[in-house]
């Protein structure tokens, strides 16, 4: 990331009002440009902000923010943190979605189904991803994480979700 997407991040952290929905989404973007630095500190300093903007969001009953909160933990989730995030993973996909943005709520659910193929649930995992197609997020094939796992098993899903994907960008 450009040192001027961390000052802005900072700057909206410092200015947003705590305990507030400006406040946790700042805390979003600022944790967003941390957990990608080369400092073990910062890293640790990130998940700790994207777990109190989950708290935040659940105390705000921002729908749309736990989803955001949720998708930022999943994204990067490491070995010794592993089991709370599949358990975020669980929770998420039981969350009201009313309120939430298609692309949210798609980040969300295919990185849920992933998690359950992960753990040997390929039924559950399909299921997911079929509810991310119903949300018409349109991604392309080399950023969709959660489609790899049916391509490598061989089902043929991908093909035809590449084929359907090609035909509609002709």
């Amino acid at each position: 990331l450009r040192p001027e997407y961390l000052r802005w991040a900072e700057l909206a952290h410092s200015y947003a009002t705590p305990e507030s929905t400006e406040r946790l989404y700042a805390d979003l973007v600022l944790a967003m440009g941390w957990s990608r630095s080369t400092d073990r500190r910062r890293r640790q300093e990130a998940s700790a902000l994207q777990l109190q903007g989950l708290g935040l969001a659940r105390q705000l009953d921002d729908a749309e923010a736990m989803f955001q909160s949720a998708f930022s933990l999943l994204l990067r989730s490491p070995p010794q943190h592993w089991g709370e995030r599949l358990r975020l993973a669980e929770e998420a996909t039981g969350w009201p979605r009313e309120a939430v943005s298609a692309q949210t709520l798609g980040l969300v659910l295919g990185f849920a189904g992933s998690f359950q193929f992960s753990v040997g649930e390929r039924a559950r995992a399909e299921e997911l991803w079929r509810e991310v197609e119903h949300t018409r997020l349109v991604m392309a094939p080399t950023t969709s994480p959660w489609q790899l796992p049916l391509k490598l098993t061989g089902s043929g899903l991908w093909v035809r979700r590449g084929a359907t994907l090609i035909r509609r960008l002709r």
